[in-house]
């Protein structure tokens, strides 16, 4: 009762902590209405925040063709979780308090972490629930068949995954313990350069698009506006650092400092309660075929070298070889194919308003079975099973695409009809695409396997 009433634990947060009393289940206890936010979880283990989750979700899932599409599975690890490492803080000094308060050595207390994972762990199940809940109901009214059926996904690629991110809000002042930021610093795990995470490795200099991040982490760098070096104070102290520091002895064995920690909590009462942020993703998937190439001025993907121009201010700017590129004549088509890809997941810049991003997550890569020189010609030779293999990895597309969605796409690239044949005995080439240069003899799925296998076949082409 006396957590309760002065610290505002919630009952939740409580049966989480004393797994093995019926304290927290007292009948006699009659929350008042207005009940401020828990002191503890913040407002995580709220109905408000578990409602907002779905509500953002089904936005995210909007581009993809809707949360309940037939055509996106989800991903049997989602949905994952992130909690804000001043929650184990939180816990270990209520979790103390009752230490304190308890009089009955049968009385068990759960450790800081415990609570954490507890936390996650049943946030995880009311969010799948939520989620598989919605799905039924909309099963029932929704009586329209699947377009068409998608080709044979391996392994969950092309599934679609979704992360929840709980943080305290960006604009509200937060302070952390005296006592628990020389435990910080003083912690091994905490030894490290905070900049480090902002280092990307070395992608070449030429304006072309490189791939990278992660949608967990550029969700999170993008909410709490984590852009540049100089961010660095915003980057939140880690789980591991945060469960290191409290396990430490200036923590874990001074009365003095569970007495500082807990004036510090309350003092934290009126705090906004926590936020939540959401964002949903498709996974790789892969596509391939062969390519022939009958233009000396395409190169495989798009070619820059540095300018030995003599005028003052363009030597060793980057100019482009060639008028096009295997990777770029496919991926036009490739493109509406698949949906389109999503910019949404993209690290954003400080003043970013297109949607491009510092680093880009959404991508279709090219990749070939070793390469050829920029006026070298491709062909297919002496059969039409002989083209330079390719798979072109689809990261974070609206859709799958449907079978005839892939062959419309192929005769694209060809410029051909649907009936029109494919491969030239007489030249060798896919297609009649004079223009680009390029054919392939097909666009089908391929499973992962095929990716690591292109650089095996690479001697023998």
């Amino acid at each position: 009762q006396k957590i309760r009433e002065e610290c505002h634990v919630c009952n939740e947060c409580l049966s989480i902590l004393l797994p093995k009393t019926s304290l927290v289940s007292d009948a006699d206890y009659d929350p008042p209405n207005d009940t401020p936010t828990c002191i503890v979880c913040t407002g995580i283990l709220g109905s408000t925040l578990q409602s907002n989750v779905l509500t953002q979700l089904k936005d995210k899932f909007k581009p993809y063709g809707g949360l309940t599409s037939k055509t996106n599975v989800l991903h049997s690890d989602s949905p994952t979780v992130s909690l804000p490492s001043m929650l184990l803080l939180r816990a270990f000094i209520v979790s103390r308090v009752l230490q304190k308060l308890s009089t009955s050595e049968e009385v068990v207390v759960a450790d800081a972490l415990t609570y954490y994972n507890r936390v996650k762990d049943l946030l995880k199940s009311r969010i799948d629930n939520d989620v598989n809940e919605h799905y039924e109901e909309c099963s029932d009214s929704d009586e329209e068949e699947c377009e068409e059926t998608m080709s044979p996904i391996y392994e969950e690629e092309g599934s679609m995954c979704y992360h929840v991110l709980y943080h305290a809000p960006t604009d509200a002042t937060h302070t952390i313990p005296t006592i628990l930021q020389n435990c910080l610093y003083s912690s091994k795990s905490n030894q490290r350069n905070p900049k480090a995470q902002f280092r990307q490795r070395f992608r070449g200099n030429d304006p072309t698009l490189k791939q990278g991040g992660c949608p967990r982490a550029n969700l999170e760098a993008n909410t709490l506006g984590i852009f540049e070096y100089s961010d660095v104070e915003k980057v939140p102290v880690s789980v591991a650092d945060m469960t290191a520091a409290i396990d430490s002895p200036q923590l874990s064995s001074r009365s003095e400092a569970h007495e500082d920690l807990y004036q510090w909590l309350l003092h934290t009462k009126d705090h906004p309660a926590a936020c939540v942020a959401v964002c949903a993703w498709r996974t790789h998937y892969y596509l391939g075929g062969n390519y022939t190439k009958s233009s000396r001025e395409v190169s495989q993907t798009p070619f820059y070298v540095p300018n030995d121009s003599k005028v003052a201010g363009e030597r060793n700017k980057m100019v482009r070889k060639g008028r096009s590129s295997v990777m770029e004549e496919i991926n036009q088509h490739l493109g509406p194919a698949v949906g389109g890809i999503s910019t949404a997941n993209n690290k954003r810049t400080s003043n970013d308003t297109t949607g491009s991003g510092s680093v880009v997550y959404g991508l279709c890569k090219f990749h070939a079975s070793g390469r050829e020189d920029l006026d070298v010609l491709m062909k297919s030779i002496p059969s039409p099973d002989h083209g330079r293999p390719f798979v072109c990895e689809v990261i974070d597309s609206y859709r799958l695409p449907t079978q005839s969605d892939l062959d419309h796409a192929a005769c694209g690239i060809n410029s051909l009809k649907a009936d029109d044949e494919i491969w030239s005995r007489e030249t060798g080439f896919y297609g009649r695409n004079v223009e680009g240069g390029v054919g392939v003899n097909e666009l089908v799925y391929r499973p992962k396997a095929s990716f690591g296998n292109l650089q095996a076949d690479t001697e023998h082409k």
